[in-house]
């Protein structure tokens, strides 16, 4: 891969951990304002953060250093 290409993949898994974030959060928005419980807890985001574990800091600058 390329330079450019190492950050657009970066850039492409950021941005879906983002949209992932963001559906997890705006359906425990829902569920708040039906007053039930919130679908996606702590355990739920943790998870979320597990599965792009190659997002770290120290994973990125490897990855882009090649």
């Amino acid at each position: 891969m390329t330079p450019e290409e190492r950050a657009a993949y970066i850039n492409s898994q950021v941005s879906l951990m983002g949209v992932e974030a963001a559906g997890m959060s705006a359906e425990n928005l829902r569920c708040a304002m039906e007053g039930k419980p919130a679908a996606y807890g702590k355990a739920s985001f943790d998870d979320l953060l597990a599965r792009y574990d190659h997002l770290t800091h120290n994973a990125v600058i490897a990855f882009l250093q090649g």
